[in-house]
C-alpha cells in the first residue's frame, strides 16, 4: 500500500505547500517591517530593499504570478513573471535593473506597489537612521 501511494504522491505539490505554509507563518521581523513609508517619489534610479526579516516567494499560479510573504501578496498576469521572479530572489536592487522588458513607468508603479503592499521600502542611505 505504501508503494502504491509513492507512485501516486504529488511529492512537488507537497514541497510547494509546506513551504507556503512556512512562508505564511513567519512574522517579518525587524525594524519597519510593515510600517508603510511612501512611494510618492520613485524613479528609475531609486533604490530599494527588501523589509528586515520578510521572507519572499514567487509563486506561479497559471495565469498570474504572485509576490507572497506572511501579510499578504501581490498577483499580476503572467507577462510580469521575470519581473516578480526577480524582485522575489532580490534583497535590493535599483528600480531600472527589474527585468522583463517593462516599460520605466511600469517599473515605478511595481515598485510602488512593492513599497505600499509592504514588501519594500526605499534603501535609506548609510549613515542615516
Amino acid at each position: 500500500m505504501l508503494r502504491e501511494f509513492a507512485k501516486c504522491a504529488d511529492v512537488s505539490r507537497a514541497v510547494e505547500e509546506i513551504n507556503a505554509s512556512i512562508a505564511w507563518s513567519q512574522q517579518g521581523v525587524g525594524e519597519g517591517s510593515i510600517a508603510h513609508d511612501g512611494s510618492a517619489s520613485i524613479d528609475l534610479e531609486t533604490p530599494v530593499e527588501r523589509r528586515p526579516g520578510l521572507p519572499c516567494r514567487f509563486v506561479n499560479d497559471g495565469d498570474v504570478v504572485r509576490l507572497s510573504a506572511c501579510h499578504g501578496d501581490i498577483s499580476l498576469p503572467r507577462a510580469f513573471e521575470p519581473a516578480i521572479r526577480f524582485v522575489s530572489e532580490s534583497q535590493s536592487f535599483m528600480v531600472r535593473e527589474i527585468p522583463g522588458g517593462l516599460s520605466e513607468h511600469s517599473k515605478i508603479v511595481l515598485v510602488r506597489r512593492l513599497i505600499d503592499g509592504g514588501f519594500f521600502r526605499v534603501t535609506r542611505p548609510s549613515g542615516c537612521n
